[in-house]
């Protein structure tokens, strides 16, 4: 479901679900946050499905998607420069007034989740469990669309943050004529 959201949604669920601060972003940090939502977004999609079909009929896999999950959360720490104090490989958006980035606990405590997840499941000898019948599909199926429509009747996109999406929204498919540092009209 994140995955979607940042890959489908306008503004990458960035203004939305995470609680960035629109106000604090020009074109360009939010040109860069847009690129950071599907950097983040495509391999959650791709991961998701893999985790759903790998409990239908590959289970022996389960624990191995979810140790990948959690190395590929650490990775994106290391987009935003968390560490090595600070050097960023791409730009970051600004920080929140306690120093950290939005979203970023939630992030963190996925991470965390998943790495422990996995892990127990190494520890343990790398278990199989049984595969789920196949109508569990349909849990996956209807949860997610569900989900998503509930998240966007819960965070509707903040008035500050609607002409900046919009605004990127109309000229992210122009390519090199895109200037995000040009003044609008």
């Amino acid at each position: 479901m994140a995955g979607f959201l940042h890959v489908f949604w306008a503004d990458g669920g960035k203004y939305r679900a995470a609680g960035f601060d629109p106000k604090r972003f020009d074109a360009y940090t939010h040109s860069v946050l847009m690129f950071m939502s599907c950097i983040e977004g495509s391999p959650q999609l791709v991961r998701g499905a893999l985790l759903v079909v790998s409990t239908l009929w590959f289970p022996e896999y389960t624990g191995a998607l979810l140790v990948y999950d959690a190395l590929d959360g650490i990775a994106l720490f290391f987009l935003g420069g968390y560490f090595f104090g600070g050097v960023k490989p791409v730009p970051s958006p600004p920080r929140g007034e306690d120093g950290t980035l939005p979203g970023s606990k939630l992030h963190l405590g996925k991470t965390l989740l998943t790495g422990t997840n996995g892990l127990a499941w190494i520890l343990s000898g790398r278990p199989t469990p049984e595969p789920l019948p196949l109508w569990a599909v349909l849990v996956p199926l209807v949860q997610v669309p569900f989900m998503v429509y509930k998240f966007s009747q819960i965070f509707v996109l903040p008035v500050e943050a609607r002409e900046r999406v919009d605004y990127y929204t109309a000229h992210k498919n122009q390519g090199a004529a895109y200037n995000p540092f040009k003044k609008k009209p």
